[in-house]
């Protein structure tokens, strides 16, 4: 397609075929420097989590590490990298995406305790094989030739230092029995309990339903370990097995990592896993949205230059909105060519004055 192509053709190619690629080099090294930087502030190292209960990722849902951040421009600049987004177009042979997912999550070294013993079953040390469609997709993944979103886990870490590897299945053409269609031989799936550590999730299913239990193992089997270092990407999909390993026995070291996901515009079944954006400019990240291109905005679900909600007044009143930082240039000439759309019996506003919004305090 055309555009820039930060992937190789081979890269493509493995992504399509056998549902993951390892990449370096996508990343700017300053930019994973300072987003390194700012992940070690989020998350330092320590010997084991905080509450020892064998749940070793840090940040799930926290919205410490996510886009926007007040914080930490390193994680705005990365969350909307045009080499990520191009990448991503690449993949997917669209250029309408949107951002789903943008969250850092640390993992730590495992403290044995009672207490991790006895909640096992969540335990995300060692986890089970699954794929990530059921808690992102409403539906299920369209036929493999369809793909529709593409996950990045971003690495900040080395393994050689602190393990944590992540395993993943590689697909062996159309016939692979281990990437049969539907996909329901998992945890949390039709009638099965979600169950996240690997020792526990086989047990159920050895005990329940032997055929799963042995397919699984076929899965097992056939995992590969993706060995990273910092500015490492792992591009799979949510149809990809793949599970979180162990750290390195003895480490005190903590991997820090940012998931990612770009969706097809169109694939509105597969869910945004972050906050709104327009709740978070709300609280005062305008800024990020106005200084943004307008490839970057549509990512967020800002309309495109030449979407049908573009006239002369809904321009204007964007602009009154972000302030005259944000340049409306590509919207105004996607208006070009043709008749001006306008509503004649909308005024522009002026724009409003600065004060203080809901749910902020005065200082």
């Amino acid at each position: 397609m055309p555009g820039p192509q930060p992937l190789s053709p081979e890269h493509v190619r493995l992504w399509r075929d056998q549902g993951f690629v390892v990449v370096d080099g996508l990343i700017p090294s300053e930019l994973v420097q300072r987003t390194g930087q700012a992940l070690e502030m989020i998350y330092p190292s320590t010997n084991a989590n905080s509450n020892g209960d064998g749940n070793q990722f840090r940040g799930i849902g926290s919205n410490r590490a996510v886009f926007p951040s007040a914080q930490h421009s390193a994680l705005n600049e990365l969350a909307l990298l045009p080499r990520i987004v191009h990448a991503a177009a690449q993949l997917l042979g669209s250029s309408d995406l949107r951002l789903s997912q943008f969250e850092g999550w640390a993992k730590d070294p495992v403290r044995d305790t009672g207490e991790g013993r006895r909640n096992a079953a969540y335990n995300n040390s060692d986890q089970r094989m699954h794929m990530d469609y059921p808690n992102n997709y409403l539906t299920h993944p369209s036929p493999w030739e369809r793909p529709e979103a593409v996950c990045l886990l971003l690495y900040f870490s080395d393994s050689n230092d602190c393990g944590g590897m992540t395993r993943v299945v590689p697909r062996e053409g159309a016939s692979d029995e281990a990437y049969r269609w539907p996909y329901v031989e998992m945890p949390g799936v039709g009638p099965h309990e979600w169950i996240n550590d690997r020792a526990t999730s086989e047990a159920y299913f050895k005990e329940n339903h032997p055929p799963i239990y042995e397919f699984r193992k076929k899965l097992y089997e056939r995992e590969r370990a993706v060995a990273f270092r910092p500015g490492t990407a792992l591009l799979y999909r949510l149809d990809t097995w793949h599970r979180g390993a162990p750290m390195r026995p003895g480490t005190s070291q903590t991997r820090r990592v940012i998931n990612m996901m770009l969706r097809r515009g169109d694939a509105e079944w597969i869910t945004t896993w972050n906050q709104g954006v327009a709740r978070s400019v709300y609280a005062g990240a305008d800024e990020i949205v106005a200084r943004a291109t307008a490839e970057q905005r549509s990512l967020l679900g800002f309309p495109a230059p030449g979407h049908p909600y573009w006239t002369e007044h809904t321009i204007s009143a964007a602009r009154s909105r972000y302030g005259e930082a944000m340049d409306m240039s590509e919207y105004e000439a996607g208006l070009r060519g043709g008749a001006l759309r306008s509503r004649p019996n909308v005024k522009p506003r002026a724009p409003p004055r600065p004060g203080p919004r809901s749910g902020q305090a005065v200082h």
